[in-house]
């Protein structure tokens, strides 16, 4: 199982999911990266750190040729409707743009 452990590397990571493509967003989900970013949601996670997760989460939406798997959409789904009503705006701005990719 993949372990994020501090924000630099879901940083790196999150710049591969969108600057790679889909080959690389496919390859990051085998490694099964949602589970553990679905679990950083939550009132413990400082603000920085859940941006990053939240970038993160919407990159792995991106790409339409060949688009996400349709189980991981499922399983992000909740946790970005969930995300888009935080208090942040930061936070909300990049969940909406999960709905454009």
């Amino acid at each position: 199982m993949l372990v994020l452990s501090d924000s630099k590397y879901v940083q790196l990571l999150r710049r591969q999911c969108a600057g790679d493509g889909p080959q690389c967003r496919d390859y990051v989900i085998s490694l099964g990266i949602v589970k553990p970013l679905i679990s950083f949601i939550n009132p413990n996670v400082p603000l920085s750190f859940l941006r990053n997760v939240t970038w993160v989460m919407v990159n792995l939406c991106r790409n339409k040729d060949p688009p996400p798997p349709v189980d991981m959409i499922r399983e992000i789904l909740p946790a970005l409707a969930m995300l888009i009503h935080h208090t942040d705006t930061n936070v909300c701005s990049v969940c909406s743009l999960a709905g454009i990719f």
